[in-house]
């Protein structure tokens, strides 16, 4: 486990620029209010501390119920109560968050991976947790430890860790075996000869789910020995082989649908209708796939190989922004919500790996699904996005889409442009 989360250092050292506030901003929607389930109504003398993030999936969102109703447990003598403002997403949340912060309504705490948050530390928007862990006597020696310092920039400590993530494939098995094939795919080629054997566009029934987000999209520049390194050689044979290999799914081999073609809000759903046999994934199925009962098997493989077998690594953590109006309470509340219950909620309901290194075997042992995937982490390697990763993000994924459904370009031309901008201001 420690090879796993010391790479999540070199994720967190993605930098995202962090954009100007603009009329567009502030006219951008407010997220929606959650109160915290807690005893009765706050009272005058209450201190609230505002928690926020962009909700990917309902198993999650009851995880961070579940940790906001257990620190307000712990935190009712102290007259501190932490209440959740739902974003509809994560991108939604940084388009929000500007003009939030310069009008003085922006939350106290954010959750987040660490695909891209250097530039908020550098910018100011995230403060040192150091001298406030010390006041509340949180004990990070029961973290891993390399995990923490994953969340260090210059010595000081900038987030607390909650997970470790490791992408995956999820199969379902029954749509290869009903087509004649026994074994999930170990490389890319395997991929396309099972995608072919499943698809079926009448039935609607699809071999590869393809979600078109910077994030499934990098697992299979990783698969052929590219990447993003920070902006650098964004043009490389790996990543045009990748990005390539993307293309070719929906055009030349005509096995693939993203979730909007196939109905549905997410790459999770598209996988549990039984429409598509393979798609990108994570840790997060388990849970999920458990929770909604799909009636076939499945499990989860490690990303199959292109040129090389290269999986991902990042995690999520809970960070402190500067204009947090009570440091001290939200301090208090950071550490009641990185418990012992959470990462007990984590490795034995949730299906994450936990930060909290006494709970690791526990999810092991329960998560066995996972344990093919977890013997890649030697391999695995870290997004590294550029600098201005929000624009770098919105070029790449609409860039990918006018290539594959309006025939504007090709893979070449939009590294090339891309490369030329890299993304560095």
């Amino acid at each position: 486990m420690g090879k796993i989360i010391r790479l999540l250092l070199a994720s967190v050292m993605v930098v995202a620029l962090f954009t100007a506030c603009s009329s567009k901003s502030e006219q951008a929607a407010s997220p929606s209010k959650s109160a915290s389930e807690g005893e009765a109504g706050p009272s005058v003398e209450k201190t609230k501390v505002v928690f926020s993030t962009g909700i990917p999936d309902d198993a999650w969102r009851r995880a961070l119920e579940f940790f906001m109703n257990t620190a307000n447990e712990k935190l009712k003598e102290k007259n501190i109560e932490v209440v959740a403002e739902y974003y509809p997403s994560e991108e939604e949340m940084w388009k929000v968050l500007p003009a939030q912060i310069v009008s003085g309504s922006a939350p106290d705490l954010i959750g987040l991976n660490n695909e891209g948050v250097l530039e908020f530390i550098i910018n100011g928007t995230f403060t040192s947790l150091d001298g406030l862990i010390e006041e509340v006597g949180y004990d990070t020696s029961k973290l891993d430890a390399a995990n923490v310092n994953g969340w260090k920039y210059e010595g000081k400590q900038y987030a607390l860790p909650l997970t470790t993530t490791i992408s995956a494939l999820a199969v379902n098995m029954t749509m290869l075996k009903n087509a004649g094939i026994e074994e999930a795919p170990k490389t890319m080629e395997d991929l396309v000869k099972a995608a072919l054997a499943v698809t079926d566009k009448e039935k609607g029934q699809y071999g590869v789910g393809v979600n078109l987000h910077e994030f499934h999209i990098s697992q299979y520049l990783h698969a052929f020995g590219g990447g993003w390194n920070f902006g650098e050689n964004m043009n490389s044979e790996g990543n045009q082989e990748g990005l390539q290999f993307i293309v070719d799914l929906f055009n030349k081999h005509q096995v693939a649908a993203t979730p909007a073609q196939i109905g549905v809000n997410g790459d999770v759903d598209a996988f549990a209708s039984g429409k598509v046999a393979m798609t990108t994934a994570g840790p997060w199925y388990v849970a999920t796939l458990r929770d909604k009962q799909v009636d076939f098997e499945w499990k989860l493989v490690p990303i199959p190989a292109g040129t090389v077998q290269k999986s991902t690594l990042y995690g999520w953590a809970l960070a402190m922004l500067d204009s947090a109006k009570n440091k001290e309470a939200a301090m208090e509340v950071i550490a009641a919500m990185l418990g012992e219950e959470s990462y007990r909620y984590l490795a034995e309901e949730r299906g994450d790996i936990p930060a909290m290194t006494s709970f690791v075997p526990t999810y092991e042992e329960l998560y066995p699904e996972m344990k093919v995937v977890l013997e890649t982490a030697d391999t695995a390697v870290a997004f590294n996005y550029p600098v201005s990763a929000n624009r770098f993000k919105t070029d790449l994924v609409t860039g990918l889409e006018s290539v594959i459904f309006q025939n504007r370009g090709t893979v070449k031309d939009l590294l090339d442009k891309m490369a030329e901008d890299g993304y560095q201001r």
